[in-house]
């Protein structure tokens, strides 16, 4: 009674239906992939945290914050920028979050970690 397992479907109000159980899984972060969840702001999915939490690196560029301040983030792996499951799904079946190719992920984190070693080694030559 009441217990997760006995539920079939999950209503989705982006597309207002609702969806199985497998589909809504289907539709959850996966270990490896990469989101757009909006123009400045990606994750990629490193695993789960008990098998429930997914975690989530996390690259974010601020660009004209504060008059023009220009910041650069990266969370390594963390639970608590994921995006609570129901939430995340609604927003991948409306087209407000896109599943991104990998690859793309990857240059944008290569590129930022470039850059911060790069600005670390001038830090420390001033």
């Amino acid at each position: 009674m009441g217990s997760m397992d006995k539920i079939n479907e999950v209503y989705i109000a982006s597309i207002n239906r609702k969806i199985s159980i497998g589909e809504f899984k289907n539709k959850c972060y996966k270990v490896g992939h990469a989101y757009q969840i909006n123009p400045h702001y990606f994750h990629k999915c490193v695993g789960y945290d008990k098998g429930y939490f997914p975690i989530v690196e996390t690259i974010l560029f601020l660009d004209k914050v504060n008059e023009g301040n220009i910041q650069l983030i990266f969370y390594p792996g963390d639970i608590s920028h994921a995006i609570p499951s129901l939430d995340f799904v609604n927003a991948v079946m409306s087209g407000k979050i896109k599943e991104i190719p990998v690859s793309k992920y990857e240059m944008l984190y290569n590129k930022l970690s470039k850059y911060s070693s790069e600005l670390a080694e001038m830090a420390e030559e001033i």
